[in-house]
């Protein structure tokens, strides 16, 4: 039987992405995203919120893309899927990070963005044929019952 391995988030960016440029050319993003959830508990009145924080990873042109339009305060949706990395720490213990790796390209939704920026509301970069943006033209004149056209 085959797995599911795929996280969807919107949230808002913790601290602006931090770039690694590697010797072969790669570059990779990394930064933190909080997601908050409301809830009541049992039998009482008031709301309590939480917040959950995520290591979000971006890889080649959706780095770049990062590097130039995401700051602190930026609301994002994103996709990925999970990932952990392991290694051995200088005390000899195992340590263990977990990180989102975005594998679409991210979408604003709203919150800050660096004064001036023109950023898209998507990356511009898609590595992969199966995410390519479809144009999709509003519709013109009056009303009809057509199906959406995608």
């Amino acid at each position: 039987m085959r797995s599911l391995n795929k996280v969807e988030l919107i949230g808002t960016v913790g601290r602006a992405p931090e770039m690694k440029h590697f010797a072969g050319g790669s570059v990779k993003a990394t930064f933190s995203m909080v997601t908050n959830e409301s809830y009541k508990k049992k039998g009482e009145d008031e709301w309590t919120e939480k917040a959950t924080w995520h290591n979000i990873e971006m890889w080649g042109k959706r780095a770049e893309w990062a590097e130039k339009f995401v700051v602190k305060g930026t609301r994002l949706y994103i996709e990925g899927k999970l990932e952990t990395d392991s290694w051995e720490g200088d005390d000899g213990n195992k340590r263990y990070k977990t990180f989102i790796k975005v594998f679409i390209p991210p979408i604003f939704c709203g919150g800050k963005k660096n004064e001036g920026d023109k950023a898209p509301d998507a990356s511009p970069y898609d590595e992969g044929e199966g995410y390519r943006p479809k144009d999709v033209s509003p519709p013109t004149g009056g009303g009809t019952d057509e199906a959406p056209p995608f």
